[in-house]
């Protein structure tokens, strides 16, 4: 079955790579051709090696603006075309958004993790993933623990890993704890420790690696580590300037690949 008729299927392919990524929902459920092509791992690579990717920003607004308001949506800021757009409400957070959650984009889905219960302020350890190509929501699994809070948390697209560190845990302690999150396999496994208490932190995927920047705890706010991987090995910096040209060099999150 031609993916377009009359065009070679190549000439055709080239077509739906440059459709915006908004409308992917819609172009998958036009025939099972296209939404077979969609929906292939291939089909992003090739999309962002052709560099018809664009950088999309993440935010969690309140819907009357007002500075303070809590969270209650998530809305999407594509830069180069300067427009918004609203993503569908999480089924079950109809109070809206976790309050102090953490938003990451890893291909084709953004994943919203833990915060607190907007009405009680117990910490939670949801995980709700957006997927783009369907335009829906899917529970993750939980992340493990007792809960955390204001805890970093940065995701790699070519490992498929969301990785998550330290925190503010139960009794206001800070937490040296990281976790891994595979999302295709929606399953959490523990990492090795980092070396100091953080929380408040930044933390960035560069180059394969796993950074973590600052805290809101004294003895580290001008320390980073970096966890390899591959190594599950974590290595100590010597200043917080030693990363400095990393947030140069990604200024922005591009969640659709």
């Amino acid at each position: 079955m031609e993916l377009i008729p009359g065009l070679p299927d190549d000439v055709a392919l080239e077509c739906l790579l440059r459709i915006s990524f908004d409308q992917f929902p819609k172009a998958a459920s036009v025939c099972r051709a296209w939404n077979g092509v969609i929906k292939q791992p291939e089909f992003f690579r090739r999309r962002k090696a052709s560099g018809l990717t664009r950088p999309v920003i993440a935010m969690a607004q309140s819907n009357n603006g007002l500075s303070g308001n809590l969270p209650d949506r998530l809305t999407l800021f594509e830069p180069v075309k300067g427009r918004c757009y609203d993503v569908p409400p999480i089924p079950e957070m109809v109070a809206g958004m976790p309050n102090f959650c953490r938003v990451v984009g890893i291909g084709p889905e953004l994943a919203v993790i833990g915060g607190c219960d907007l009405r009680t302020g117990r910490f939670l350890n949801s995980v709700f993933i957006y997927n783009f190509l369907s335009a829906r929501w899917r529970r993750g699994a939980d992340m493990p623990g007792k809960g955390r809070l204001f805890f970093g948390c940065a995701a790699s697209e070519e490992e498929g890993t969301v990785v998550v560190a330290g925190g503010l845990g139960l009794g206001n302690i800070s937490l040296k704890s990281t976790l891994a999150y595979d999302v295709a396999r929606d399953r959490w496994m523990p990492l090795p420790d980092m070396s100091y208490r953080r929380h408040k932190c930044t933390c960035i995927f560069h180059r394969g690696k796993f950074h973590v920047v600052g805290s809101y705890e004294v003895e580290a706010r001008q320390t980073t580590e970096t966890l390899d991987l591959v190594t599950r090995q974590w290595r100590l910096g010597d200043r917080i300037s030693e990363v400095a040209a990393l947030s140069r060099e990604t200024t922005y999150l591009e969640i659709v690949g």
